[in-house]
């Protein structure tokens, strides 16, 4: 296995360097872009999910700069009791500790109301883990973290969507007090006074999108915080794109909608668990991916499944779905009790 501290350059050092002691790197020429990019493949930094020109050092990266010399004093790290730093497949893996601390220090900021920075860390913090339990996934050895990561990306997640709320509320309240423009207005500010977006971190859909959020929090106190929390627990990634869709924050479009797979929360289907009672033979004619079908079986009831679309989706016993339409189907025959979870129930309070 080849040390990959033997293929970098010394401009790739150099950013690494760079990245170690000033704690991030950003350029905007192409040729920092690529070197980023390489330093990111190796495991040795970070790079910004949506700024290809910016990037942060990881725990491999600092123990790299130390090994090759390029950090003094305090920042350097020992490597007298340390092998050289090994190739990407030991050193991927190796990020919670980094996240954990990332997500503290971004708790710090946002309670010291440093918004932007905690929302920049939060926001590292949520690809860090995002691409740790990809990566987890993969391989038989390190499988069990693969729901550890998920709940840091949620937490990163989650701060990320409060950093959000206070910055969009905070360029509202400028809107307000005449600090900033409005849309379809003129200008009522000097324009170096102006507040503008760039000093929130949002683009102006990230404002839109944090002030939906925004209404859904005062609305519902919590929810987003339970919409993560339920989509770790179902042993799902929880992801922005999931949350906005889950707390009803985003218009799907005709090409996100898709075959309308609108997937009911667990906690959906737990509340009609907790209010009424079913055959001990359940037909769930829209079945999806299982949602529903999963918390029915968990709770010891059978479950028939089908759907208009096939998405290969079988029950606990590895009974495949039907694909058919169930505005064409016919009642089961007499002596078969089977409920449909979506017509029929059955109160039994």
């Amino acid at each position: 296995m080849v040390d990959i501290l033997t293929l970098l350059s010394p401009e790739q050092k150099a950013v690494l360097q760079a990245a170690v002691v000033d704690g991030e790197f950003r350029t905007d020429a192409t040729g920092g872009k690529i070197r980023i990019k390489k330093l990111h493949e190796h495991g040795l930094v970070r790079r910004h999910e949506t700024d290809p020109g910016l990037c942060f050092p990881t725990d491999a990266g600092r123990a790299a700069a130390a090994a090759l010399g390029l950090i003094e004093g305090p920042r350097a790290v020992s490597t007298a009791a340390q092998p050289p730093v090994p190739a990407v497949s030991v050193v991927r893996g190796a990020g919670m500790p980094e996240i954990v601390s990332m997500l503290e220090t971004a708790a710090r900021l946002f309670d010291e109301g440093d918004i932007q920075r905690a929302r920049v860390i939060a926001d590292g913090a949520y690809d860090l883990s995002q691409a740790e339990a990809r990566f987890a996934a993969k391989y038989a050895a390190t499988r069990a973290l693969v729901p550890k990561f998920r709940q840091l990306q949620g937490d990163a997640l989650l701060m990320e969507t409060r950093c959000k709320i206070s910055l969009a509320k905070a360029y509202d309240a400028a809107q307000q007090a005449g600090e900033a423009a409005k849309m379809g207005r003129p200008k009522k500010v000097a324009g170096d006074d102006l507040f503008k977006l760039a000093e929130a971190g949002l683009t102006k859909q990230e404002i839109h999108d944090a002030r939906k959020l925004a209404a859904a929090e005062e609305k519902t106190p919590g929810i987003a915080e339970r919409a993560i929390a339920a989509r770790v627990a179902a042993g799902l990634a929880p992801t922005r794109a999931n949350l906005k869709h889950a707390i009803g924050a985003k218009t799907a479009t005709k090409e996100e909608r898709g075959n309308n797979l609108y997937e009911t929360a667990p906690e959906g289907t737990w509340a009609i668990l907790a209010l009424e009672q079913f055959s001990a033979t359940v037909s769930e004619p829209f079945c999806g991916r299982g949602a529903i079908a999963r918390v029915l079986e968990a709770v010891g009831y059978d479950v028939v499944l089908s759907d208009l679309v096939d998405y290969s989706t079988a029950t606990k016993d590895g009974e495949c779905q039907a694909v058919i339409d169930f505005r064409e189907t016919r009642p089961e025959p007499e002596g078969r009790l089977t409920t449909s979870f979506r017509t029929r129930p059955m109160a039994t309070r």
